[in-house]
């Protein structure tokens, strides 16, 4: 038989309350923490894909005379549905018809590092810009290299050495690294405000993007300037390092 001491008191209503609004400060201070860290993983992973990426790139061109893999990729201006597209090739450009992933695919062990940690397992990707649903891979393939007007380097299937300066050239990143929508000028970025790039020479980096300095366009087609002995030259961000 239970048995209660007199006199025993329990929680009062007002006592109750304050334990639930120090936990609901608790939980405000926390959660955008664990957040944040959990972004901060998916970048650091999304950025070890790259660099299997780029190892898988260079055992691609051992095997193929130190070409560049042979396959469809970004176009610049087209959106992420047009990304893997075979058919609106330039004038003059090798591509082919299988899509980046499937050119490279015999030299990774695991096919998920074609997708950012920040996708879903069913190739969801949700930003600030919108929805997508990506099927083929979360990484753009810069087969064109386009540095101006209908101005394309086209580097699929070409030799390594059409690469300037590969330190500098950028030949895959985050695809959600442009527009949101038309006309618009704020982007949508992989990572907060911050893509992951794997350039020529195989080392990967983490860049910093203002998401309001859009015109309407993606992020790869926006002019930069660099210097090229001592002056300075005018060059969209996706033919860096390909074209001087």
């Amino acid at each position: 038989m239970f048995t209660t001491k007199r006199g025993q008191k329990g929680f009062t209503l007002i006592e109750l309350l304050v334990v639930i609004a120090i936990i609901a400060i608790l939980a405000a201070i926390l959660f955008p923490v664990f957040a944040r860290a959990r972004k901060a993983a998916q970048r650091t992973s999304c950025l070890n894909n790259l660099k299997q990426i780029g190892t898988a790139i260079n055992m691609y061109m051992q095997d193929w005379d130190n070409r560049y893999p042979i396959a469809s990729g970004f176009i610049p201006g087209y959106g992420l549905s047009t990304i893997w597209n075979t058919t609106s090739w330039p004038a003059g450009t090798v591509a082919g018809t299988q899509t980046f992933p499937q050119a490279i695919q015999m030299y990774v062990k695991n096919q998920k590092i074609f997708f950012c940690p920040a996708v879903g397992s069913d190739g969801t990707w949700v930003t600030p810009g919108g929805t997508y649903t990506l099927s083929a891979g979360s990484y753009a393939y810069n087969v064109f290299c386009w540095y101006g007007g209908s101005n394309y380097k086209g580097i699929a299937g070409k030799p390594e050495d059409i690469c300037e300066r590969p330190a500098d050239a950028p030949i895959v990143w985050d695809a959600v690294s442009g527009y949101a929508t038309s006309g618009s000028t704020e982007g949508q970025l992989a990572h907060d405000d911050t893509i992951n790039v794997l350039y020529a020479d195989a080392h990967t980096k983490n860049v910093s993007l203002n998401p309001t300095d859009f015109t309407g366009d993606h992020f790869w087609r926006k002019m930069t300037t660099i210097t090229v002995n001592n002056e300075p030259k005018s060059i969209p961000m996706g033919a860096v390092g390909w074209v001087y």
